[in-house]
């Protein structure tokens, strides 16, 4: 039940208990995106009581135990967009700047089948030429089009 929690150090089985039954954290996941107040405040009855400082250093280890990526997102979720926030200071002046981030969803690859022989017969170079000018690479990667492949020279 703790299994994926207990690789989170200096989680005890007592802490481990009080967030599965308060709270129903049991992953790394659930506990990195907890707030950490709500967290600390379920442990009122945990003897010594961890402070905040122990709560966010639980969150961090449990942050470097989740993968990057699709993971993060809840299932069902896609993500659209992404932002970058930076605050800037320069003397007693102090400003936040938002700035939404590139998210382009990764293209599938091309792929190109050709036999040996076709290399030397110099088919393929036409082949992979062909399919590079079509409007998805259409000639050989099998994806659909509303066009028609050019033809090979």
């Amino acid at each position: 039940m703790h299994a994926d929690l207990s690789a989170v150090a200096e989680l005890e089985a007592r802490h481990l208990n009080v967030l599965h039954a308060k709270l129903g954290i049991t992953t790394p996941e659930a506990l990195m995106r907890a707030d950490r107040r709500v967290v600390h405040a379920s442990m009122s009855r945990v003897r010594p009581r961890p402070t905040l400082e122990d709560v966010s250093r639980w969150q961090d280890r449990a942050r470097d135990l989740v993968p990057p990526g699709p993971t993060l997102t809840e299932p069902g979720w896609d993500q659209v967009a992404a932002f970058v926030v930076s605050y800037e200071e320069s003397g007693s002046d102090r400003r936040v700047v938002v700035a939404q981030a590139e998210h382009v969803a990764p293209e599938p690859p091309i792929i190109f089948k050709v036999r040996v022989g076709d290399f030397r017969s110099g088919r393929a170079s036409a082949e992979c030429g062909r399919a590079a000018g079509s409007s998805a690479g259409n000639a050989l990667s099998g994806i659909p089009s509303d066009r028609p492949a050019p033809a090979a020279p």
